[in-house]
C-alpha cells in the first residue's frame, strides 16, 4: 500500500513546485529540482507516517520480494542466490531509485506543464535542451562532501551506514552520469552525429554494463577540465 502512495507521490508531488516555477518565472532547472526536493519530502514523510502505524516500508517491499522470488526460481533454477541478491541489492537503493525517478517525472512533468500554464504574454521558460545543462563547477565539492560524510558513516559501524553509502553513492554516480550524457549530446552535435542516432547511444550507455559509469567519469572530467568549453571555443 505505501509503496503504492510512493509511486503516485513521484507523479504528484512535484508538481506544486513545477507549477510555482513557471507562474515566476524561474529556472527550469531550478523548478526540477524543487521537484526532486518534494518527492523527497513526500517520500520521508510517507516512511516516517508507515513507521508510526507500526509497520514500514522496508518490510512490505521484503514481503513482495518474497512473494516474487519463487515465481522467479521456477523458471530460472539453480539462480536463487544470484536472484535474492539481485532483490536485496534493489531494496536498499530504494531511496535513491524513488528521488531518481522524481528528477525524470519533474523533468518531464515541466516539458508539460509549460506548454498548458501561461506566464503573461513571454509565456513559460521553455526547458534547455539537454546537452545544455552543466552542474556548477562548486557542485562537485558539495557532491565529495556528501559522499565522504556518507563513506564516514559507514566506517563508523552505524545501523543501516552501509545502505545510506549505498544510496549516497547511486545518487552520487548518477548526478554526473547526466553531466556526462549531457557533454556526450554536446559532442555528438559537434561532430554531426543524427540526433535520433545521439539519443539511441545515450539512453543504450545508462543501461548496458559499465556504461553509466563511463558516463560518470565524463562527467567529472567535463567539470573539473572544462571540456565542453574546450569544444565548442575551437
Amino acid at each position: 500500500m505505501y509503496t503504492t502512495f510512493i509511486v503516485f507521490g513521484i507523479i504528484l508531488f512535484p508538481i506544486p513546485a513545477l507549477v510555482r516555477c513557471i507562474r515566476r518565472g524561474l529556472n527550469p532547472y531550478a523548478g526540477v529540482m524543487d521537484g526532486f526536493i518534494s518527492v523527497g519530502i513526500g517520500t520521508l514523510a510517507i516512511f516516517i507516517y508507515a513507521s508510526l502505524a507500526g509497520t514500514s516500508v522496508s518490510a512490505e517491499i521484503q514481503t513482495a520480494i518474497n512473494a516474487y522470488i519463487p515465481l522467479l526460481t521456477q523458471n530460472m533454477p539453480g539462480q536463487e542466490d544470484v536472484i535474492k541478491q539481485s532483490f536485496d541489492l534493489a531494496s536498499s537503493m530504494f531511496p535513491s531509485s524513488v528521488l531518481l525517478m522524481g528528477v525524470v517525472a519533474s523533468y518531464l512533468e515541466y516539458l508539460i506543464l509549460s506548454k498548458i500554464i501561461k506566464n503573461g504574454d513571454r509565456g513559460a521558460w521553455q526547458m534547455a535542451r539537454l546537452r545544455e545543462f552543466t552542474w556548477p563547477r562548486n557542485s562537485v565539492y558539495g557532491w565529495l562532501v556528501i559522499f565522504l560524510l556518507s563513506w564516514l558513516v559507514e566506517l563508523t559501524g552505524l545501523h543501516g551506514g552501509d545502505i545510506v553509502m549505498l544510496n549516497i553513492q547511486n545518487l552520487f554516480e548518477a548526478a554526473f552520469a547526466l553531466q556526462g550524457t549531457s557533454f556526450l549530446l554536446m559532442l555528438f552535435l559537434m561532430k554531426r552525429v543524427p540526433k535520433g542516432i545521439s539519443a539511441v547511444v545515450a539512453i543504450l550507455a545508462w543501461i548496458v554494463p559499465f556504461g553509466k559509469s563511463l558516463l560518470f567519469l565524463m562527467g567529472i572530467a567535463d567539470i573539473i577540465l572544462g571540456l565542453r568549453l574546450r569544444i565548442v571555443s575551437k
